[in-house]
């Protein structure tokens, strides 16, 4: 008898193990049977059901109709030398998929479908869209749901796809040979699915709690538990708040609040951070212009930029959407770059940051002085502002050396004709010692700790701060 994997396997409870995998890894997954039906739906995107609009089941059909090009990973060794295999199709969309086997045959295939490497051709979605029917704005805008994984990650699922695939292989063959105990099948399955219970470990282990972070980072958006606090900064000759920098907290339902140190990482490994920091810009840019919309004097968004989200291959458009739909002019946004991911690829870097500057958007060097910014790249670089590192503003007042440091700094920047802005700034010393080294900037603790945007009010509404009691130098 030719079985299906649909014939031997409760579906449901295949559902409940790739939700899990869902959880964990983030990574959008699923069977399908050997005719090409999709038995499971998890993180199956809306691109998805538009793409395979007419025949959205149909998964394996996919891969074979298209001009396959490029296979990234073979031959994985991995349970008894089954293979998984990647796909990149002429569009730009990757497939990979391994086999579930039954007695040498081909029962199902573990997939994960529909996901980005790198940027995908417009071109060919145009014509797509128009041979579908579909408005071409949003349908490229589709695009964006779809998970941009790197290899590396590609690789570490699929060979963790192909232990399940075994696994399930397995499985059907003793549901075949205990055809007639059916309990002691069904047994076999749980412990399978069992293998996967990662969430109810104990969570006393560091690596156990990061994986129950990264699980609920993943829900945390969709119920709303993020939020922005503001810090000013603030003109050290006027005393003018020149801009607000937004600074993301998470607010968990069981832990309380989680420092970004904890879940900004996390978010960067598993890509999250993409959705995240659209939530973050789209978020500040809002508040900005409601804060302009009720009368107060404008004033500069700050918005810190992951590296990733910089070399996304449309954050350009996303963030000229962003200022389209919110109505802000994009000099009141500044973004924040550090200094260590600039050094990952200067050249293309320099290249995006050219394009935003001539679109009106200012940027910040964060972070500096912790990197190793050659003098030559950073005459090139399109950048405003130049931040220096709190380390150096910790000890200005009391470490001779780091002192000189942020002198030297201060004074290459203004060669540069750029601002200065100096953070972490908590004492009047440290304050003191800044201005009498001519840092255009000041944000910290001295001034105001992070607000919420109610609280900011107040400042905004001053406008000014009064800074004479502090630069008696």
């Amino acid at each position: 008898m030719n079985y299906k994997l649909s014939d031997l396997i409760d579906i449901n409870k295949l559902q409940e193990l790739f939700d899990k995998l869902y959880e964990i890894t983030g990574v959008v997954a699923g069977v399908a049977d050997n005719d090409g039906t999709t038995l499971t739906k998890t993180g199956w995107t809306d691109f998805c059901n538009e793409f395979h609009r007419s025949n959205p089941d149909i998964v394996h059909r996919c891969i074979e109709s298209t001009n396959v090009y490029s296979e990234l990973v073979s031959n994985s060794n991995i349970s008894g030398q089954k293979e998984y295999v990647c796909y990149k199709c002429k569009n730009g969309i990757n497939h990979a998929v391994t086999p579930v086997l039954l007695q040498g045959r081909v029962l199902a295939y573990i997939y994960m479908s529909q996901f980005l490497l790198s940027s995908p051709d417009l071109d060919y979605f145009r014509k797509q869209a128009l041979t579908l029917g579909l408005s071409e704005r949003e349908y490229l805008r589709s695009l964006e749901k779809l998970p941009v994984y790197s290899q590396e990650k590609v690789q570490k699922f699929m060979e963790f796809a192909a232990c399940i695939a075994d696994l399930l292989g397995q499985v059907c063959s003793y549901k075949i040979e205990l055809n007639e105990n059916q309990e002691i099948a069904d047994l076999r399955f749980q412990e399978l699915a069992g293998l996967y219970e990662i969430c109810d470990l104990p969570t006393d282990d560091r690596a156990f709690q990061k994986i129950e972070i990264e699980r609920d980072l993943k829900k945390a958006l969709d119920r709303g538990e993020f939020y922005l606090l503001y810090q000013p900064q603030v003109n050290s000759k006027t005393g003018r708040v020149e801009a607000v920098e937004a600074l993301i907290r998470w607010r968990h339902p069981e832990r309380g609040v989680i420092s970004p140190n904890q879940f900004i990482p996390i978010a960067e490994d598993t890509g999250l951070i993409i959705p995240i920091g659209e939530w973050v810009l789209r978020t500040a840019c809002e508040q900005n212009k409601q804060w302009q919309d009720r009368g107060f004097k404008p004033v500069r968004v700050s918005v810190n930029i992951s590296p990733l989200q910089l070399r996304r291959w449309d954050f350009i458009n996303l963030l000229e959407r962003i200022l389209e739909e919110v109505q802000l002019d994009p000099s009141y946004l500044e973004l924040e770059i550090t200094e260590n991911s600039l050094m990952q690829s200067m050249e293309e870097t320099i290249e995006i940051l050219d394009r935003l500057r001539q679109m009106g958007v200012r940027i910040a060097l964060d972070d500096f002085g912790t990197g190793y910014s050659s003098l030559n790249y950073l005459q090139q670089l399109p950048i405003n502002n130049m931040k220096i590192d709190k380390s150096f503003v910790q000890d200005i007042a009391k470490d001779r050396n780091k002192s000189y440091i942020a002198e030297s700094i201060i004074q290459l920047a203004h060669r540069l004709n750029l601002e200065v802005i100096a953070e972490g700034v908590e004492t009047e010393e440290q304050l003191r010692a800044l201005v009498s080294k001519n840092c255009d900037i000041i944000q910290g603790y001295i001034f105001s700790k992070p607000l919420p945007s109610g609280q900011v009010e107040r400042i905004l509404r001053r406008g000014r701060l009064d800074l004479r009691k502090f630069v008696q130098v």
